[in-house]
């Protein structure tokens, strides 16, 4: 079971899934798309891909690689200004970075 974010789902693992069953048919594969942190420690998930280094916990993080971001607002608006995001996931990495 891997767990990530959706968009590292459908955007860098999904494609690539027909060529890991065709080098690696014995290995059955889920996918786990969801900004939940599944524990490691309790078997949710065997490995999770996220933007943050993991805080806690006896775990190995490896960096894979890196993602760039682009902020844009409106013509003539303010760069605090939002639309659509939420403030109930103010606690995700790419969220805290564009706070800053």
């Amino acid at each position: 079971m891997i767990t990530s974010l959706d968009f590292i789902n459908r955007t860098i693992l999904f494609p690539r899934l027909h060529d890991f069953h065709t080098n690696y048919p014995e290995i059955k594969l889920n996918l786990h798309s969801s900004n939940a942190n599944l524990s490691l420690a309790f078997g949710e998930a065997d490995v999770a891909i996220r933007l943050a280094r993991p805080t806690s916990g006896r775990l190995h993080a490896k960096k894979l690689s890196d993602l760039k971001y682009s902020f844009f607002c409106p013509e003539g608006g303010k760069a605090t200004e939002w639309i659509g995001r939420e403030e109930k996931l103010e606690w995700l990495p790419e969220l805290k970075m564009a706070n800053d």
